[in-house]
């Protein structure tokens, strides 16, 4: 038996796939807007002028067909055959997605509450039309929530006797487990040692929500809050998480709770920022900035450090995961060996 090869429970619940039509739903206003943009149809929008922008077309071809891949995976995870799948073929896209919703559903959150303030996000030069934002930010939270239940019912049809394990078993199973590996005999060491990681990159970024200006740019600063926000709250969350799996807090928790927070947390650390790395390496070899103009910057360089943080987050997620299907196998061994 391979360490994911578990006993499995009952399958996707009538739930699990109400919510996979309400998230694949969701997903059209989304992919409609981006497939007109894509073509040069401007609804929606107030400058026309963008429409003929290399990096404008590049960027909502590939949202467009990062929408597309969404539909597909909330199909699969709600349907049986699925659950034959490797494992990672359907857990890195999801954990894409997560990461990206959980992003824009935060920072949408805190753009509306500061709505008619004096740190108004919004700009009067935007291309994009106010009622473009309401419609896309509704239908991204509706596909977010929905997609976290049709993911669970997954998980639990696949794994569930895995993730009702307590955190401190799981714990425990690394520290005495002493034929594992380095990383498993020091899982509490390296998990502390991210989650201290994680925790200051939610200092900074909460500072860039405020007054502080450590290593940011002059520009945009106010606007910036919502961003700030999303990114200081998934690095909270990653560090709550991985503080559990280190013992350090809710030992009598189900596994499943400290793995979901390191799941969101890692992926919101990650995705958002990786994919706009991405996008501005596109750019630039699209031609759609000078090379003058893709300076490098320090702010830069504490996101890059932001992104390194989520996938050393992630990484501790798979240790633990790996301890837990360890420990689960240990403990359905040892009655057959009595």
């Amino acid at each position: 038996m391979t360490d994911l090869e578990l006993p499995r429970v009952p399958g996707v619940t009538r739930v699990g796939t109400a919510a996979a039509w309400v998230s694949g739903i969701s997903c059209l206003p989304y992919l409609a807007l981006k497939v007109l943009w894509t073509v040069g149809v401007p609804l929606g929008i107030s400058d026309e002028s963008v429409l003929g922008d290399i990096g404008w077309v590049l960027s909502n071809a590939l949202m467009a067909v990062v929408q597309l891949l969404a539909v597909a995976l909330v199909v699969a995870l709600a349907r049986p055959w699925s659950r034959r799948l490797p494992p990672w073929l359907l857990l890195f896209p999801a954990w894409v997605g997560t990461g990206v919703l959980f992003q824009v559903m935060i920072g949408s959150a805190v753009g509306a509450a500061l709505s008619g303030t004096s740190q108004d996000p919004s700009s009067s030069d935007d291309p994009i039309r106010p009622w473009v934002y309401v419609l896309v930010y509704v239908a991204f939270a509706l596909q977010g929530t929905a997609l976290a239940v049709v993911f669970a019912a997954h998980v639990r049809a696949r794994w569930g006797r895995l993730f009702t394990m307590r955190t401190s078993e799981v714990v425990d199973h690394g520290r005495k487990d002493r034929v594992s590996s380095w990383s498993g005999r020091n899982l509490v060491q390296i998990t502390v040692a991210v989650a201290s990681m994680a925790l200051g990159t939610a200092i900074v970024f909460s500072s860039w929500s405020g007054a502080g200006a450590f290593a940011l740019s002059g520009t945009d600063t106010e606007r910036s809050v919502p961003m700030q926000v999303a990114r200081a709250t998934g690095a909270a969350v990653a560090a709550l998480g991985m503080f559990a799996l280190a013992g350090r807090w809710g030992a009598r928790l189900r596994f499943w709770w400290p793995a979901a927070l390191v799941w969101v947390g890692s992926g919101a650390l990650v995705v958002f920022d990786g994919l706009s790395f991405l996008l501005n390496g596109l750019f630039v070899r699209a031609g759609a900035e000078a090379a003058s103009d893709a300076t490098w910057e320090l702010t830069d360089t504490v996101l890059a450090a932001k992104v390194l943080v989520g996938v050393l987050a992630a990484a501790v997620g798979v240790l633990a995961l790996s301890a837990a299907a360890a420990g689960h196998a240990s403990a359905q061994a040892e009655p057959a060996q009595k």
